[in-house]
């Protein structure tokens, strides 16, 4: 396989992913239960697979301040300065002062705090902390610490076992840490031991994805296993990498098959459009509730995270909001870039 079609695997499997992202956050059928098991070790890994090992620390820093830590800051930013017409519309429980506006300020500046809204934002901080430290620790001892991240995973299942944990901002911080470093770290492994030559074969995929999805359904039923990765809540610890890896590996089949179709750019397109898809996604939930609450009578708030829940049918059109609505910001994103650009060319010129 070309680096080409390497990377459009990745990008397939980032769109996969961040489409499933949207669909559990929409609480459609096994949302609440088969996809949490793995969307978010999902994009852990991937982002371990995308590593670049050229960087110097520094670099990588930068880097990740950059891709991470600057649109959650703006983003939340964004949305604690429009409180009062937030609250004004019933997207806010509460109209800040002063005060509040300053210590919420200080919360987002230092990584710790989500505007409700886009509470999904904890990712961010997760993926930075993870990331970071696997650079710090890889430009150290290199390929030998998988030794480190194996103590890592067995400290964390340790921790969530006892339930001893470390809240910062609005996550279970250590223990994101703690047990998604492996994702990040298998990741990075994959990159150079996956055998990169081998054939997508659809025969396989159904079997495998077969086989996936009953281990899948024998943890939600036999096990009773359920899984929060931010709070790092579980109902059983030992399963956690299982149905983990088991999920990535079903991602990574399904992408190689749609690699050999035409739906291929669309899903290419999404992957390389994870981040705008992340942050606004549950601005377009928010869209559709308002559309229920104003014209369709519900009696339903409006503030705090997620969405009103009516049923399939509306989660359904959640779902169209939180693709639709990111997609039409970076068409209008885009537009202006290119009349920038074209702008700037014609002062050049």
């Amino acid at each position: 396989m070309k680096d080409s079609s390497r990377n459009q695997i990745i990008d397939i499997a980032k769109g996969i992913g961040i489409l499933l992202v949207v669909y559990g956050h929409c609480g459609l059928p096994f949302s609440g239960s088969l996809i949490l098991y793995f969307h978010m070790p999902l994009f852990f890994f991937l982002s371990g697979w995308t590593f670049k090992e050229k960087d110097t620390v520094r670099e990588y820093i930068i880097k990740r301040i950059r891709r991470l830590y600057l649109p959650f800051v703006l983003i939340n930013a964004f949305f604690l300065f429009l409180n009062p017409i937030l609250f004004a519309m019933g997207f806010e429980k509460n109209k800040f002062g002063c005060t509040e506006i300053l210590t919420n300020a200080a919360k987002i500046i230092s990584f710790q705090n989500c505007e409700p809204i886009v509470s999904q934002c904890w990712y961010l901080l997760g993926l930075f902390s993870v990331s970071i430290l696997f650079k710090i620790i890889h430009s150290v001892i290199g390929k030998k610490a998988v030794i480190i991240y194996s103590f890592f995973a067995v400290l964390g299942l340790l921790m969530v076992h006892s339930d001893i944990r470390l809240q910062y901002g609005n996550c279970d911080l250590l223990n994101v840490v703690l047990i998604s470093s492996v994702f990040f770290m298998v990741g990075y492994l994959a990159k150079y031991n996956i055998n990169r030559n081998s054939s997508s074969d659809l025969l396989k995929c159904i079997l495998g994805g077969g086989l996936i999805i009953l281990f899948f359904l024998t943890c939600k039923y036999k096990f009773h296993y359920e899984s929060d990765f931010r709070s790092n809540m579980f109902t059983s610890v030992f399963l956690i990498y299982p149905a983990a890896f088991l999920g990535i590996l079903l991602v990574f089949l399904v992408s190689k098959v749609i690699r050999e179709n035409r739906i291929k750019s669309v899903f290419t397109f999404f992957g390389r459009n994870t981040m705008p898809i992340f942050l606004f996604h549950t601005i377009g939930f928010k869209i559709v509730d308002l559309v229920m609450v104003r014209f369709f009578g519900f009696n339903k708030p409006l503030y705090g995270w997620g969405h009103v829940n009516a049923g399939v049918a509306w989660n359904c059109v959640h779902f169209a909001a939180g693709i639709v609505l990111p997609l039409f910001f970076i068409i209008i994103i885009q537009k202006i870039a290119t009349k920038v650009k074209s702008y700037e060319n014609g002062i050049i010129k």
